[in-house]
């Protein structure tokens, strides 16, 4: 079995963390965690948010 160290981070250290990729990640507890890419249904939810406040449908 093979033991891997995990780097644990700080908060400073996360926000100056750069891959050089275009990959994101998220931070918990002080472990680097690669995030999943966004769906096609998140774009279309993004989307419509934008639209909406863009528009004031959603802040009048």
């Amino acid at each position: 079995m093979v033991n891997t160290q995990i780097k644990q981070l700080t908060f400073a250290e996360y926000l100056a963390y750069d891959d050089g990729s275009d990959r994101c990640y998220e931070l918990e507890d002080r472990e680097l965690l690669l995030m999943n890419p966004s769906s096609f249904n998140h774009a279309l939810i993004a989307r419509f948010l934008v639209n909406a406040f863009e528009s004031d449908k959603i802040l009048n």
